[in-house]
């Protein structure tokens, strides 16, 4: 079994996507099994985990909403295993950027030095 077209939101690896909440998709082939039985999905931040779904049957390849709240300004990695009705197992990874999602906007006005003559 072989896992592709891993999406956060239905978009490859994103950067500075604006999300609540992330949802994540996969497609599975190249294996003799009929349909996925069970999946897990992981996602870390900074090398910890900050989510673990656990081996689930109701883990669905079109769309599985993480129940985390992201932090802005950061990359989150992301790993599904798959497991096949035939016992086909299989791995794969991803990541995604979050925006500044609340944070305000910080600036300085951009001006050429004035000399007080017009």
């Amino acid at each position: 079994m072989k896992l592709s077209h891993l999406r956060t939101n239905h978009v490859k690896e994103p950067l500075g996507l604006n999300m609540s909440r992330p949802v994540f998709t996969w497609t599975a082939y190249d294996t003799p099994d009929k349909k996925q039985a069970a999946a897990q999905i992981t996602v870390s931040l900074e090398g910890k985990t900050v989510f673990d779904s656990g081996r689930g049957e109701d883990i669905s390849s079109l769309g599985y909403e993480v129940p985390i709240e992201l932090l802005p300004r950061k990359r989150y990695g992301w790993t599904v295993t798959v497991w096949g009705d035939g016992g086909d197992c299989a791995s794969a990874s991803s990541y995604f950027e979050t925006a500044k999602q609340d944070e305000p906007w910080q600036a300085k006005w951009i001006a050429a030095a004035s000399s007080g003559e017009i």
